[in-house]
């Protein structure tokens, strides 16, 4: 048997269906990975799925799972800071020399890695090299991409100031 071979609901209801024998058991005991990202669930529910997860290990691997401090570690790691000004890439050579950071220039923006705390420093750097700042954007990955990127790397790959 395959996964292709498995009936799959569109839904399933706890109150109608039993989802650990109907949902969880036949796809785990077929799968050779599984990717789930999840703030809080109940132990008592891998008592439940053991026969499918006897499977799932049989025939992939089990990741590990990160603690909240790792996974809001990983949400400052990968928080990213937008700047909008009016010399993008001479700011993100100013950026690159000061603090070694990778810098991405886009459009008239600077885009790169870096934690809350240090926001009011670049700034104050990047106006005393007469670099204008029309805007600042943070643009964050939501938990779900982050986790992903987490079961595939144990570390980020570009340095955050």
């Amino acid at each position: 048997m395959s996964l292709q071979d498995i009936e799959i609901k569109k839904e399933y209801r706890s109150r109608l269906d039993n989802v650990a024998r109907d949902f969880y058991i036949p796809l785990l005991k077929e799968a050779v990975s599984y990717k789930r990202s999840v703030g809080f669930f109940s132990s008592s529910i891998l008592v439940e799925i053991s026969k499918g997860i006897i499977g799932l290990i049989n025939n992939g691997r089990i990741i590990e799972h990160k603690t909240m401090e790792q996974i809001d570690n990983l949400l400052e790691l990968n928080q990213k800071v937008q700047f909008l000004c009016n010399y993008p890439n001479y700011a993100a050579l100013l950026l690159k020399k000061k603090y070694v950071v990778k810098c991405n220039v886009v459009g008239n923006s600077v885009l790169l890695n870096l934690k809350e705390q240090n926001i009011a420093p670049v700034i104050s750097y990047l106006v005393h090299k007469k670099i204008k700042i029309y805007s600042i954007k943070k643009v964050q990955k939501s938990l779900e991409e982050l986790y992903f990127e987490l079961l595939n790397a144990d570390r980020p790959s570009s340095s955050v100031i």
